[in-house]
């Protein structure tokens, strides 16, 4: 009776590590190349997959954001814009337990020159097929806080 309880056991266990590993390889993404601001007949550029990056700022107002086939497009304004300022959008790579999963993306202003002051409203557009997590069909993007919400179908 032990025998079987204990081969029981063993194969319970097994199955059970075997799972947790198929499900952690599904939330894994290498990704590492940069994002940029979309310029005239220039593909748009991959989120940034960094598991340390902090969102300290945003400078900037997100006026409208969607998502078609695997592009994010942000409409973003911001005071004191320069022409060579340009945007990287983060992510951790890591996804919120939920159905549809979540993933946080962060947008950053990297200032170019210093001695700008004019409005600018900018269109920006990032490839973000980096973030699909395998066996759902819809990922929920949080921009830079819950309350900027996209479903992103794929």
């Amino acid at each position: 009776m032990q025998r079987y309880f204990l081969i029981i056991f063993s194969i319970s266990l097994a199955c059970f590590l075997v799972q947790c590993k198929s499900k952690s390889n599904k939330s894994k993404i290498v990704n590492d190349s940069r994002t940029a601001q979309l310029e005239d007949n220039q593909d748009p550029e991959n989120v940034i997959i960094d598991i340390e990056y902090k969102n300290l700022s945003n400078p900037y107002k997100i006026r409208e954001y969607s998502i078609e086939d695997d592009i994010l497009t942000l409409m973003v304004s911001y005071k004191n814009a320069c022409k060579d300022d340009d945007f990287n959008l983060y992510s951790s790579g890591m996804f919120l337990k939920s159905l549809p999963p979540q993933a946080n993306v962060f947008l950053e202003l990297v200032r170019g020159s210093e001695s700008c002051a004019e409005k600018q409203e900018k269109e920006l557009q990032f490839n973000i097929s980096a973030l699909k997590y395998q066996g759902q069909k819809k990922v929920v993007i949080n921009i830079n806080t819950h309350e900027n919400k996209v479903d992103y179908v794929y």
